[in-house]
């Protein structure tokens, strides 16, 4: 395991904070101290293509906050740890985040986040925001998305096959985690209704040597589109496979496996239609985005030049800017305690809030799952990333 904190106070503030600390059932950080931030990541194994860059993005938008002077006066602490895509050690780390560092939010960029779910709700810590999350988030009240959620991402893949003018799909889904076969009838069942028919599916593994004979099937198949849900550089793999074979079809791929690097993929340089849970990685003009890329280029100027550089970057930015709008709009002041339902009221507060442009319209109902089913488009052809209908959020419900 890989365990890092940033820090920025005083020994002696540390030790403040410790004798203070409240054993009353909700973590809470003490007036005057930093906002406890726990970032909780599977950035080693079969994820890691996909997350390359998220914790220094993570930190540097910490690092952008504090510098401005914090979140109404408090500044924020992250708590790192690579969960090594074991689980065991994903619960432990997460305990802790929670019992150690008291942490007042978690930041999901885990898959293994079913092992501590119920340990997180028990100690009354919300999740805000991630990157890798699954239907947790669309399900769990203390589980709050900062874009769209996987009960909207097997019916976003299909309408991008039909927005494609295909006329049938293939479907090359993930063997690591059982929640990618769980989509197969869902998408066979939306594509059929969509009269764009599933006709060739299978898993992909991260570890296997190539995808020639998926592709080969696949090309059998007739399948007009090809939707891979995978990280990113199985998805270039695959499809550069494909396109040896000769089977260069539309592809279809969700945010958090697109990166600068396809832009030299063959097959997704000039057929790639994206979902994008949050504002596209190549948009320059928004604010939010001019933030961020100044704080990376300031903070962690590699992930912007990284081949990998890409969706899950905007997911822990948009997820800070979460956070914040949470406090603020809970109203805590700088002197003030920042407690774990504080963040869950200012949550509750939001209502349709875009966080600037950058996520889909976020409403978060107290006592029920968070359902986001809306997101953006990103298009590749020719090796240059577009937003083809602009930055306006499609919906699916």
């Amino acid at each position: 395991m890989v365990r890092k904190v940033s820090l920025v106070v005083s020994i002696m503030s540390i030790f403040v904070v410790s004798s203070l600390l409240s054993g009353c059932g909700q973590t809470s950080s003490t007036a005057g101290s930093p906002i406890n931030v726990g970032l909780i990541c599977s950035c080693t194994g079969a994820y890691a293509s996909s997350l390359v860059g998220d914790e220094a993005t993570y930190k540097a938008w910490a690092s952008a906050t504090n510098a401005a002077g914090g979140i109404n006066g408090h500044k924020v602490d992250v708590f790192f740890s690579d969960d090594l895509t074991n689980p065991a050690t994903s619960r432990s780390e997460v305990e802790t985040m929670i019992m150690t560092d008291h942490v007042v939010a978690i930041v999901d960029d885990s898959g293994f986040d079913t092992v501590w779910e119920a340990f997180a709700n028990k100690h009354n810590v919300p999740v805000v925001g991630g990157g890798l999350g699954g239907s947790i988030f669309n399900t769990d009240p203390d589980w709050f998305p900062e874009g769209q959620t996987v009960d909207a991402l097997e019916a976003s893949v299909v309408v991008a096959v039909k927005e494609a003018g295909a006329k049938s799909t293939a479907f090359f889904y993930c063997a690591e985690t059982p929640g990618c076969a769980e989509s197969v009838p869902y998408v066979r069942t939306l594509a059929r209704t969509l009269k764009t028919p599933l006709v060739y599916a299978t898993q992909i593994a991260y570890a296997a040597p190539n995808y020639v004979a998926p592709c080969l099937a696949a090309k059998q198949s007739g399948a007009q589109a090809l939707i891979v849900v995978e990280a990113a550089v199985v998805v270039q793999h695959a499809v550069a496979d494909c396109a040896k074979q000769g089977y260069t079809p539309i592809d279809v791929v969700d945010g958090s496996a697109v990166a600068l690097s396809d832009t030299s993929t063959p097959g997704l340089r000039d057929n790639l239609l994206a979902i994008q849970s949050d504002i596209p990685f190549s948009v320059r003009a928004n604010s939010g985005m001019k933030a961020m890329r100044a704080a990376l280029h300031r903070y962690a100027p590699s992930v912007l030049t990284s081949p990998l550089f890409g969706e899950t970057i905007v997911f822990q930015w948009v997820s800070g800017q979460l956070l914040a709008a949470a406090v603020k709009a809970a109203h805590v002041k700088s002197g003030e305690a920042v407690t774990s339902g504080e963040i869950k009221t200012g949550l509750y507060a939001l209502h349709g809030d875009t966080l600037g442009g950058m996520a889909p319209p976020l409403t978060f109902t107290k006592g029920a799952g968070h359902r986001v089913d809306c997101w953006f488009w990103m298009r590749l052809k020719g090796g240059v990333f577009t937003t083809p209908y602009g930055l306006t959020t499609t919906c699916y419900r």
